[in-house]
């Protein structure tokens, strides 16, 4: 019987004993096995395995379950007939030897821990034991879950003892991929953190050990609140000495000297800083393979030494032609010779010098071997290859394969040629197809080569004739009409889009046109360098120019906020305090008004010229906003020009829609004709040389590709296969200094620092002239960039994983201070088990500076990255807190409950049902938010977080006032301030003011409610908290009413209406009008209360709250009834009653019953309306409910003429304002009295005389509607 293989860590592989492998697509019987094989010398009870897998199930089925899995392990585990599967009564085991598995082969190596072995067992631990596997079965999982940790520790002792092992044997290069791969296990063993700062160290990269030593800091600080031990301080004062040693030596003498201050187990270094790094790569190169069939045979026929006499000269033949063009021999074995072009040194046309050495070697060759019957075979692939070490003798990859298999294909004499050499080489090799291979792979046979002449002519600008006319014709039509176009300018990476770019901006300065520009990166950015930003700074400029705009009238004062973080200008305390107040949706429309106005300003005096490259790489936002100007320019005289890729092109369909109607004239580049292709070369080669019309041949009217071929002087013959040999071929010309920074910079994107690259490269003095001389980056203001993204993108393809990590890490390095976006970026890149809790600080500061929609992809890519249970809550909860500023209250509430049940401690729980409270009370869920915040206090409690419980017990009264609980309102309230003073936060505590006020009025204390809230808002102000301030300016308004002092109110109520609408606070702003509205009817003004009630509905539309919708109706009934249609009224209140019967009747139903009995004309429902109102009162309900209804139930009662019910509700009136000070409840409730008394028949001088002194009490305050009935009365 065979073994078979099981596989067992990083996932599940099961293999034959002939090694096929095995799916086993029941997941438990995966686990059986694995459980089974890693007990191998066991027999366990049914009843044990169905508990570990079926713990869950009844007995019988548990058993059940179990009996078919076994069932299908039986059949798939045979081996000649034998079940590898034992099943003896209640045993079940696996027959003995018959498995073998990598976790035992793990644990005996760990076990031996020989050097060798523990490499072994290294390379056996390639991830978590059954990583991927879950049962959902509790007993397995918990069993699963101790194994993965004793595994993890055994592979954590092998990685240090491995370490160990680098460090005394001097192995540097491995020594820094263990500590690596140990700190990637375990970021906090100082041990490991220690062993890379003194591994750095050794090869001289001192900068790179000394950050070490502060990422070990951090984390150690931040995870543990320890410090690092005295040896590893004494270890990083050791590398800062040195480094400072020999900086102090290069700066005395060029000749770098020996370390000053040895190490803790110092080694001399391996090389100098990064040079070792940098040193392997990936390269585009060329393999040539020489197949010599029939030398054995030929050997045969020889005396040995004249045997080894003519193979030493074949292969000594095919190394002299291998050299003449340019490459190396790898090696010869047997009767094959391998050699490479382009790994030294790359010239750009590695696959042309292959396919003519393989030439030359069938013509010298041929008859030499043919004298001894020996044949000549060749294959030629190209491709990326991994080149180990400066010499380039270690190379591997797929054209290092494909080669030997295309030359033992090949017919004697013959050359065979792959796929991508073909492509290469269009054009200038003659081929015949060959049946494609058994994987399917392409090869061509070389039948020869082609050849070309060239004729050049010379011009500044090449071709695009048609794209400048419709251009000019663009500006013309602009300029005439006053209507501007936007062009959609698309094609292909290289095609000329930036060339004719800039064509088109000079022609346009030419004409006086104003040029701005900007340019969509998408890594790697600098503040300030996104396209939207260059477009408005350039627009603004001169620096003080906005200043005098607005002082002339031409641009709004409201655009400065917006405009001024958009230019990178600090904004004032003022403005900075607005702005912070905004909410998105406020700060987006803002932005959007102020960027149109500038436009417009701008193209007002001289047509303008916008530009914005590389749209291709916007996110939705700037899509959305150059839509916005799209539309902007089509009317007024500016163009707007977008260049896109063809492929990816964002400016489809859909943002067309957006552009709601505006002209797009959208020019497709296509490739330069042969013509215009051999003009453009003139500009930079001798037209007659040979050289140059392959350049133009080869480079198919790509532009890019032409420029890059024709700067590549020092080759015969530049037809490279790929961007990547082209770019290569610069590259390796280049000093090794400048290479590396080259290589460096590549890291950073498109565009970078030139303090950035120092850091990188640990050269404070680097200068990137060399760089910019060989035309492969560009300044840009005090910046650089990459002469083109392609360039950019092929030297990053050409480093090594390794060296793209540790660049990648350095990076973060630089940023971790400086740019928290770009800091988690550059740690995502480097793989490193940080990214995601760097993307959540990122996202963090994103929020801060209300930059939503930034943080939401931060979040979306830190939740990928999350390896944590507390990174996924962090992550997830954050961005449910995102959605609720973004206003997406539905998509935040359901982000809230997934957050909730990833949170593993009090504290987060406590935060995502405090979220979860407050978007379901915005969307008036009132018992779901109830529900929620019960759950997040039991979580505070627990956990001992008073600022979490102030927070609670403010929401919780907040949702009790809608709800008519009185004393639930003002004890949360109390409760809330207690704590807030608990946590010393003064912004809680400003909060819990507010709070306590809407307390005090839900219990009708007005006069003790307006000092709250008049504390709370100067607080609010004082503080720069203009949410809190606008969230309670309207309570003071409308607390002031009540309080008799309407002048007052209603200036209140107006500041607050437009404070609310300036920071963009909706249900600040739907409050702050509805009470408007109330104060202004009480002052006659129904006209403007009218358009007030207008704005509110909006708002409440837009908000979606019914209890609000309610409230309107009954405003909506009371202006019908002032207009003397009390008819029309009572549909829309009993509207409102439905409405306020589903939100809760104790907030507004009272005042609608009051009203609906008021326009009534059926005494028995009136009174029946009455009796339903006090009912509710006495059940509890917001003080303003007994203000208005116990007023409009008196004249009810004088309307029934019920004079007895009157002074009752009078009476009741001045009862419930007897304690707060009300002079309403004085007012209204002798105005009661007195029209009573009128209406019984009193009327002496003493009555008559009550009413004139309420009437004139109503004139002096400014009530209008109570003075009607008065004056009627007086009259009558």
């Amino acid at each position: 019987m065979g073994v078979w293989k099981l596989n067992l860590f990083g996932g599940f592989d099961l293999r034959t004993p002939a090694g096929s492998p095995i799916a086993l697509t029941v997941r438990k019987a995966m686990g059986l096995l694995a459980y089974l094989a890693l007990r191998p010398d066991r027999a366990l009870f049914r009843e044990k395995l169905a508990g570990l897998l079926w713990g869950d199930s009844p007995d019988a089925q548990a058993r059940s379950s179990l009996r078919q899995v076994i069932a299908t392990l039986r059949r798939t585990l045979t081996d000649d007939g034998a079940p590898v599967l034992n099943v003896q009564g209640e045993l079940v085991a696996l027959a003995p030897g018959t498995i073998q598995t990598d976790v035992a082969a793990f644990e005996r190596a760990v076990a031996e821990g020989t050097p060798e072995t523990l490499d072994e067992a290294v390379a056996l631990y390639r991830g978590e034991l059954l990583d991927g596997l879950s049962l959902q079965a509790e007993a397995f999982d918990d069993w699963l879950m101790v194994e993965r940790q004793r595994l993890r520790e055994l592979a954590l002792a092998a990685l240090g003892r491995q370490l160990d092992h680098a460090l005394a044997g001097g192995a540097t290069e491995a020594g820094v991929r263990t500590a690596l791969r140990l700190l990637t296990l375990d970021p906090l063993q100082e041990t490991a953190h220690r062993a890379l700062m003194q591994l750095y160290g050794r090869q001289g990269r001192y900068t790179v050990a000394l950050k070490q030593y502060q990422l070990c800091r951090a984390m150690l600080e931040q995870e543990l609140g320890v410090l690092p031990e005295p040896e590893t301080e004494r270890v990083y004062r050791a590398i800062r000495e040195r480094r400072n040693a020999r900086a102090r030596q290069e700066h005395a003498s060029p000749v770098v000297p020996g370390p000053a201050v040895p190490l803790p187990m110092e080694a001399p270094p391996d090389a100098p800083p990064l040079s070792g790094a940098l040193g392997r790569g990936m390269r585009h190169g060329t393999i040539l393979c020489v197949s010599l069939a029939g030398m054995e045979q030929a050997g045969a026929t020889l005396d040995p030494e004249e045997a080894h006499a003519f193979a030493s000269s074949l292969f000594d033949r095919i190394g002299g032609i291998v050299a003449d063009y340019g490459g190396e021999t790898l090696r010869h074995v047997g009767d094959v010779a391998l050699a490479a072009f382009g790994m030294r040194r790359a010239f750009g046309d590695e696959p042309w010098r292959a396919v003519r050495a393989a030439m030359e070697i069938h013509a010298k060759l041929g008859g030499m071997a043919g004298t001894h019957m020996v044949t000549v075979r060749a294959g030629v692939a190209c491709g990326m290859v991994v080149v180990d070490g400066a010499g380039g003798h270690s190379v591997t990859g797929r054209a290092m394969h494909d080669a030997p298999r295309l030359a033992a294909q090949a017919a004697p004499g013959k050359t065979l040629v792959c796929d991508g050499v073909r492509g290469a080489l269009d054009g200038r090799i003659a081929v015949a197809p060959r049946a494609p291979s058994d994987d399917g792979r392409d090869a061509w046979l070389l039948t020869g080569l082609h050849s070309v002449d060239v004729e050049l002519p010379q011009r500044p600008l090449i071709g695009r004739q048609a794209e400048l006319r419709q251009f000019g014709a663009a500006l013309a039509a602009c300029r005439e009409t006053g209507g501007g176009t936007t062009i959609h300018l698309r094609g292909e990476p290289g095609i000329g889009k930036s060339r004719l770019i800039e064509e088109f901006k000079s022609i346009a300065a030419a004409q006086g046109v104003r040029c701005a520009a900007g340019a969509v990166i998408g890594v790697g950015v600098g503040r300030g360098q996104d396209a939207l930003r260059s477009l408005m700074r350039s627009l603004a400029s001169p620096p003080n120019d906005l200043d005098r705009l607005i002082a002339e009238g031409r641009l709004p004062e409201s655009a400065l906020v917006h405009l001024l973080p958009l230019i990178d200008r600090p904004q004032p305390p003022d403005l900075r305090r607005m702005y912070e107040a905004l909410d998105h949706p406020a700060r987006d429309r803002g932005r959007r008004a102020a960027m149109g106005d500038l436009v417009r300003v701008r193209s007002a005096g001289q047509l303008v010229l916008l530009v914005v490259e590389d749209v291709h790489w916007a996110d939705a936002q700037t899509l959305s906003y150059l839509a916005m100007l799209a539309g902007v320019v089509a009317d007024c005289p500016a163009v707007l020009t977008l260049s896109t890729r063809a492929q990816g092109d964002p400016l489809g369909a859909e943002w067309r829609a957006q552009v709601a109607g505006g002209p797009v004239l959208t020019l497709d580049l296509a490739p330069l004709r042969r013509n215009e292709a051999l003009k453009l070369a003139a500009l930079y080669a001798d037209p007659c040389d040979p050289h140059t019309e392959r350049c133009v041949q080869r480079a198919g009217g790509n532009p890019l590709f032409l420029e890059q071929l024709l700067h590549s002087r020092d080759n015969s013959a530049a037809v490279p296969g790929t961007i990547h040999g082209i770019v290569l071929a610069r590259t390796d010309a280049l000093a090794p200094r400048d290479r590396q920074a080259l290589q460096a910079a590549s890291v950073l994107g498109a565009h970078f620092a030139p303090d950035t690259l120092r850091h990188l490269i640990d050269d404070p003095d680097y200068s990137c002239a060399s760089l910019i001389e060989q035309a492969l980056l560009r300044p840009d203001g005090e910046s650089f960039q990459f002469a083109h993204a392609l360039v950019q993108e092929a030297v990053y393809g050409a480093l090594l994983r390794s060296q793209r990590t540790d660049l990648h890490r350095r990076a973060a390095l630089w940023y971790a201070e400086r740019d928290p976006v770009s800091y988690a970026e550059h740690l995502d890149r480097a793989e490193d088990p940080a990214a995601a809790t760097a993307y959540c600080q990122a996202a963090e500061s994103c929020v801060a500076n209300f930059r939503f929609e930034r943080a939401m992809a931060l979040t979306e890519r830190g939740l990928g990255l999350a390896a944590t249970p507390q990174e996924h809550f962090a992550l997830a909860c954050l961005q449910a807190e995102v959605l609720d500023c973004l206003g997406e209250v539905l998509r935040a509430s359901e982000a809230f409950a997934a957050a909730r049940s990833l949170a593993t401690g009090d504290a987060e729980r406590s935060r995502a049902c405090l979220g979860l409270a407050t978007a379901k009370r915005v969307s008036d869920d009132l018992d779901g938010a109830m529900s929620a915040l019960a759950e997040a206090e039991e979580a505070a409690v627990r956990a001992g977080l008073p600022a979490y419980r102030a927070r609670i017990h403010n929401m919780r009264g907040n949702l009790c006032f809608p709800r008519g609980d009185l004393e639930g309102c003002l004890r949360e309230h109390q409760a809330a301030l207690d704590w807030a003073r608990q946590s010393g936060d003064a912004e809680l505590e400003t909060a819990a003011l507010g709070g306590l006020g809407d307390a005090h009025y839900a219990h009708g204390r007005m006069a003790t409610a307006h000092e709250h809230f008049t504390r709370c808002v100067a607080l609010a102000r004082q503080q720069g908290l203009r949410r809190v301030e606008v969230s309670n300016l309207y309570m003071v308004a409308i607390t002031r009413l009540y309080l008799n002092d309407l002048h007052g109110a209603v200036e209140d109520a107006r500041t607050g209406a437009r404070a609310a609408q300036a920071i963009g606070h909706r249900r600040a702003e739907l409050l702050s009008h509805i009470c408007t509205y109330e104060i202004l009817f009480e002052l006659g003004e129904v006209g403007a209360g009218r358009d007030h009630l207008a704005r509110a509905w909006a708002l409440t539309q837009q908000l979606g709250a019914r209890r609000f919708e309610a409230e309107h109706l009954l405003y909506e009934a009371r202006l019908e009834r002032a207009a003397g249609n009390p008819g029309a009224a009572c549909p829309l209140l009993n509207r409102a009653l439905e409405m306020a019967h589903e939100t809760g009747p104790g907030y507004i139903g009272p005042s609608i019953l009051a009203e609906l009995a008021l326009c009534g004309d059926d005494p028995a429902a009136q009174r029946a309306a009455l009796a339903e109102g006090e009912g509710l009162l006495a059940c509890g309900s917001v003080g303003h409910n007994h203000l208005q209804f116990y007023r409009e139930a008196i004249d009810t009662a004088l309307d029934l003429a019920d004079w007895a019910l009157a002074d009752r509700y009078a009476d009741a009136l001045e009862e419930y304002g007897s304690n707060g000070r009300m002079p309403w409840c004085t007012l209204f409730a002798a105005r009661g009295r007195a029209l009573a008394a009128w209406g019984i028949g009193r009327r002496d001088a003493e009555a008559r005389a009550a009413l004139l002194r309420v009437l004139e009490e109503c004139r002096r305050l400014g009530y209008v509607p109570p003075v009607g009935r008065l004056e009627a009365a007086l009259r009558g």
